[in-house]
């Protein structure tokens, strides 16, 4: 009897290679479901694309057309995880001062607080994350594809208005966290301060001329 005939030969395993692995398929398997990858759940490609999940993404990028960085801006750097002030520059790393040290990290990885868009920085950030935040600004696909600094500074001031929290502008330097006039949106706390101390002080004169007349 030939031996394909025998009813008591049971069929073997094989090996093969497979993406330089070896793989075994085993009687009445398919080498394909070795390699097809497993379809995503809609669950977990939903979460993935959230702003949460993309904003989470730090991507390094190289020969970035970076802001000029002057003495006591506040930064941060190491992928966020830390902050300090500029105390110098020499050539393309920055002196940081950070507890005291003076740390050198090149200007790559360094990013100024107040252009951070939430808790990250455009440079960093994913086409995804990026389209999410022009989207929500109201604004051109096209700029996804621009470092920061190359992004007209009206463009730049509207990102990060509209990804501050409401009522605050992160973008102005020198107030923290300045809340804007519903009126003119360009004015900080400090100058409503001074308009309106400066508005009382021309009641006051108006009323002493009143007085006196």
């Amino acid at each position: 009897m030939p031996e394909s005939e025998n009813p008591t030969k049971t069929e073997e395993s094989q090996w093969v290679t497979m993406g330089g692995k070896k793989v075994e398929i085993k009687p009445g398997e398919e080498g394909e479901e070795h390699t097809r990858e497993a379809l995503p759940s809609l669950r977990g490609e939903k979460e993935k694309n959230t702003k949460e999940a993309l904003s989470k993404s730090y991507i390094k990028r190289y020969d970035l057309i970076k802001s000029i960085f002057n003495p006591r801006d506040e930064v941060v750097f190491d992928e966020y995880k830390k902050s300090g002030l500029i105390a110098g520059s020499d050539g393309n790393h920055l002196k940081i001062l950070n507890k005291g040290e003076i740390i050198s990290v090149h200007k790559n990885s360094v990013f100024k607080k107040s252009e951070l868009i939430g808790n990250v920085h455009w440079d960093t950030t994913s086409d995804l994350y990026r389209l999410y935040v022009l989207e929500k600004a109201g604004l051109h696909p096209s700029y996804r594809s621009r470092d920061w600094m190359s992004i007209q500074p009206n463009i730049r001031k509207m990102i990060l208005k509209t990804s501050s929290p409401a009522g605050y502008d992160s973008a102005s330097s020198g107030v923290s966290n300045p809340i804007y006039n519903p009126v003119n949106e360009d004015k900080t706390v400090s100058q409503r301060i001074k308009e309106e101390e400066e508005s009382q002080h021309e009641n006051g004169d108006t009323d002493e001329k009143k007085r006196d007349n």
